[in-house]
C-alpha cells in the first residue's frame, strides 16, 4: 500500500510504475473528499498535496490540470454503471428485485463518509464550472435511465408488465425521485437512518405503483 509520504518533485521519475499508480489512487481519494467537503473551487491543488502528503508535481504527473482531476473523479462512476448494469442483466431479476436493488443502492449512498454520497456532491457542483465537465457528468447521468427502461422493456417483454408503458419516462421518474431524495438528505444527522428509509421505500413503492397507473391511462 502506498503510504503517504512527500515527494519531491525531482524524485518523481525514480518512482516505480506501482507507486506512480498507487499515488494517483491516493490523490484520487483526497481530492474527491476535499471537493465534495470544501467545493471544487475552494480546494486548491497544493492543498490536496498537502492532504495526501505528495508533492504537487506528482499530481500534475497525472493530472495536467485540475479540471482533469475533476474529470476522472466523475469517471470512476462509471464503475457505479457497470456494476448496476450487470446487476440489471441478471436474467431472473424482477421488477421487485430491482426495487431492492435500488433501495440498497440509496441506503449506501446515504451512510457516512460514503464515496457515492461525495460523487453526487461534487456533480452537482461540476455543472457550474465548465461546459465540458458539465457535458461530461451529463452524459454520465443519462446512462442511468436508458439502463433502466431497456430493463423494464425486457419486463413487459417476459409479461411481468404491461403494454403501453413508457419505460424511459417511468425510468427518468425514479431517478428524478432519487435524486430529489438524496440532495435533500445528504447532510444527515445521527438517526438519519429513521427518517430517510421509510421515504426511500414510500418513493419506490409509489413509482412500482405508477408502472402500472400510466400504462392503464395510455
Amino acid at each position: 500500500m502506498f503510504e503517504p509520504e512527500y515527494i519531491p518533485e525531482e524524485s518523481i521519475d525514480n518512482l516505480s510504475e506501482k507507486h506512480k499508480e498507487e499515488g494517483r489512487d491516493l490523490i484520487l481519494e483526497i481530492a474527491r473528499r476535499l471537493f465534495a467537503k470544501r467545493g471544487y473551487a475552494a480546494t486548491s491543488t497544493r492543498l490536496i498535496a498537502e492532504e495526501a502528503g505528495v508533492s504537487s508535481g506528482l499530481i500534475f504527473h497525472h493530472f495536467k490540470t485540475k479540471s482533469e482531476l475533476l474529470q476522472a473523479i466523475l469517471l470512476s462512476e462509471n464503475e457505479i454503471v457497470k456494476a448496476l448494469t450487470a446487476a440489471l442483466q441478471e436474467p431472473d431479476l424482477t421488477v421487485e428485485g430491482l426495487l431492492q436493488l435500488c433501495r440498497n443502492f440509496f441506503i449506501d449512498l446515504l451512510k457516512p463518509e460514503s464515496s457515492l454520497a461525495q460523487h453526487l456532491l461534487i456533480r452537482v457542483e461540476a455543472r457550474s464550472i465548465t461546459p465540458s465537465i458539465d457535458a461530461f457528468a451529463a452524459s454520465i447521468s443519462e446512462q442511468f435511465p436508458v439502463i433502466i427502461a431497456k430493463f423494464l422493456q425486457n419486463r413487459i417483454e417476459a409479461g411481468e408488465l404491461p403494454d403501453g408503458l413508457d419505460t424511459l419516462t417511468a425510468a427518468r421518474a425514479l431517478q428524478s425521485a432519487a435524486v430529489c431524495t438524496l440532495l435533500s438528505n445528504l447532510h444527515h444527522t445521527e438517526g438519519w437512518e429513521d427518517k430517510v428509509i421509510p421515504l426511500i421505500d414510500a418513493h419506490l413503492a409509489y413509482w412500482q405503483q405508477s408502472l402500472y397507473a400510466s400504462s392503464l391511462s395510455s
